[in-house]
Order: structure tokens, then C-alpha cells, then sequence
């Protein structure tokens, strides 16, 4: 079992947060220090685990003990398992940022040395990992990988675990890590993005132009029920816009690949980049939604009768945008069709098969 002895604080980046917003529903003294840890900068600090047989090892902390806890028994398990074969552990995502809410997930990438022996150790760095998700009753999202398989992870995984992740333990190999080239990060943006669009819409295909999800709700059918884990029962459920903010942000992320060669790997870092790069008339309300959807709401229905019609102008601006992004997608997949990359024109038949363009509907879009 581990036990903190010193905690030294690094330097953090600070987060523009509403303060009022964050301190609203919080309940408890832990949530409380954690929201206020959010405004200032989550300090990010060392703590020494020892280990049954008196060998030390340096586990990085977010200053939030719940979720440091967590982190460390991680460390532990696999160390324990795969003993000497552990590179590094990163945090990426939004504790990683220091802008995590109640609904954040919490995500992990473990680096083992070289390549992974056999396949028996990659399944069971897997099969580890599974077995992490009851440490916490927050989504664990937890990857193992080798450092010579890495590159064949998805494009913003890599991107995320490169320039935005926090080493928890180990060696920090970030200097040496590539990053997905232009073609393959842009296929990944615009995959997750749809993935996310399809989600949404709770439909395995979807059809140009979109409907509201449910045109008669308070929020057009955009809020949906979340759970804070798969594991989750569903008495602990509550409505919510995580899957908004998500797929709004996700979106936004494709567009920049679209438009830019920027890439980004959160979704604070895509809507400023957004608003630097191409500051059109989805700017403000990429803005909007991460600011108030996630910093301020906390991914939950606000009960304030003036913020839930501020969430309604929101959920009414998302169909067009998501028309918008479905036009720029249409246009993307033609242009990899053309191409004389066999991987490009399989991804652009596939994307053109999850969403249908009708004919009748051409000339809407360009």
C-alpha cells in the first residue's frame, strides 16, 4: 500500500474557469479544494510508493486524492505484474489538463519497453487493465501499449500522449515519440468525429441533412442519459450533454484538420485553435459550448431557468452545425475517393456508406 511523504509541487498551466459556476454544486470539502484546485492550475506534485519489499518508486500526484489513489494503485498493479517491463505510465485527458468535472473519464496510457514479448503479455497488459476499471467509479479509460506498437494507435491518442500528457511514472519518452502524419491524423479526427455525430443521434447510419434528434424536447433531444461508467446502474444516471459537448468539440477538431495543419488534442485546445485559426460563425458557439457545457454545467442540465434556455439556443445551433460539418465531411471523402491511395479511397467508401447523400439534396451542398 502506498502512503505520501512529500508532495512537490510543478508547475501548472492555469485554466480560465468560471468561478461562481464551478462552486455551485459542490457538496463536499474534496470537491470543493478540487474545484478551486481547477481555477488555480491543478498543481501536479510527486509522492514516493514503497513497495512490501522496501524498493521505492516516484509516482506523479494531480492533487486530487481520489483520483491520485487511483492512479497509483494502477502503477502498482502493473508493475507488480510486469515487473522491469514498464517504460512509462501518462495521464492524458482532462485531469491531465486540470479542467476535469464530475463526468470526466479518467485516462491512462501505460508504455512497456521494446515490443511486447509474446502475445500472451500484450493480452494480459489488456486484460490488466480491464481488471483496473472497479478501482474507480468514474469511466477508466486505459490503454497498454509497447513502444514498438505504438505507432499504429490512433491518431489523436498519439497526438494526446505526445503534447498534452502528464508522465505519471517512469521515463519520459514524449521527445521520441512520432506523430501521425497529415492523412492519417485527418481520417482519425473525421472518423471520431462522426463516430461521436452517430452517437448523438443514437443511429448506426445517418441521412444529409440531419434532424433533431427529438425536435419536441427541452433540448431537442441533444441531452441524453450518462452514466459515470460503463459499470454504472442506471440509478446513479442522470441527464446530461456530455455526448454534446463531446461531439460538438470532436467536430471542431475535424474542421481544423480539414482547414489547417494544426492538431489538437483537447477539446480546450481545439476551440482555441479554432477561434485562431479559422474564427468563423461556429467560433463563438464552439466557445459556448465548452465553457459553459463543461466548465460552468459540468456536462449536467442547469437548473437555473435562464442558463436552460441558454442551453436550448445551444442545442438549437448544433443541427446546423452538424450539417455544416456533414458538407465538409461529403466534400473530404470525394476528394480521398479521387486519390491514388488505396488506404484513402476504402475510408472514403466506408464514411460515404454511414451517411447518405441524397441526389435531391446536391445542390445544398456546396
Amino acid at each position: 500500500m502506498s502512503r505520501i511523504t512529500k508532495f512537490e509541487p510543478v508547475p501548472r498551466y492555469g485554466s480560465e474557469v468560471h468561478f461562481c459556476c464551478l462552486l455551485r454544486k459542490a457538496h463536499s470539502l474534496d470537491e470543493i479544494l478540487s474545484k478551486v484546485a481547477c481555477i488555480m492550475g491543478a498543481g501536479i506534485c510527486l509522492h514516493k510508493a514503497w513497495w512490501k519489499e522496501g524498493t521505492t518508486m516516484q509516482i506523479r500526484t494531480i492533487g486530487k486524492p481520489s483520483i491520485d489513489t487511483v492512479l497509483s494503485q494502477i502503477v502498482e498493479r502493473y508493475e507488480a505484474q510486469f515487473p522491469g517491463r514498464i517504460r512509462a505510465c501518462y495521464l492524458t485527458g482532462s485531469y491531465a489538463e486540470g479542467n476535469a468535472v464530475e463526468w470526466s473519464d479518467i485516462d491512462v496510457y501505460v508504455l512497456f519497453q521494446d515490443a511486447f514479448v509474446s502475445e500472451g503479455e500484450a493480452a494480459q497488459a489488456e486484460q490488466l487493465g480491464l481488471s483496473c476499471t472497479p478501482l474507480t467509479p468514474l469511466r477508466l479509460d486505459l490503454h497498454a501499449e509497447s513502444e514498438q506498437s505504438q505507432d499504429s494507435l490512433p491518431g489523436f491518442l498519439r497526438a494526446a500522449v505526445k503534447n498534452t500528457s502528464v508522465l505519471l511514472y517512469g521515463e519520459d519518452t514524449r521527445e521520441h515519440m512520432s506523430l501521425p502524419g497529415r492523412e492519417e491524423y485527418t481520417r482519425d479526427a473525421t472518423e471520431i468525429a462522426l463516430k461521436f455525430l452517430l452517437w448523438l443521434h443514437q443511429v448506426e447510419n445517418a441521412t444529409y441533412p440531419l434532424a433533431y434528434p427529438d425536435p419536441d424536447g427541452a433540448f431537442f433531444g441533444y441531452d441524453q442519459l450518462q452514466f459515470l461508467s460503463d459499470s454504472s446502474d442506471r440509478a446513479s444516471a442522470r441527464q446530461g450533454i456530455r455526448f454534446l459537448v463531446e461531439s460538438a468539440c470532436r467536430i471542431g477538431t475535424a474542421l481544423l484538420a480539414f482547414k489547417t495543419d494544426r492538431s489538437v488534442s483537447t477539446k480546450r485546445e481545439s476551440v482555441q485553435t479554432y477561434r485562431e485559426l479559422i474564427n468563423d460563425e461556429w467560433a463563438s458557439f464552439l466557445e459556448a459550448m465548452f465553457e459553459r457545457g463543461k466548465l460552468c454545467w459540468s456536462y449536467n442540465l442547469p437548473e437555473n431557468e435562464e442558463e436552460r434556455a441558454e442551453l436550448r439556443m445551444l442545442c438549437e445551433r448544433m443541427l446546423p452545425f452538424e450539417n455544416h460539418y456533414l458538407r465538409a465531411h461529403r466534400a473530404y471523402l470525394l476528394a480521398q475517393l479521387g486519390s491514388n491511395n488505396e488506404a484513402a479511397k476504402q475510408f472514403a467508401l466506408q464514411g460515404l456508406k454511414q451517411v447518405i447523400y441524397p441526389d435531391e439534396a446536391g445542390d445544398k451542398l456546396y
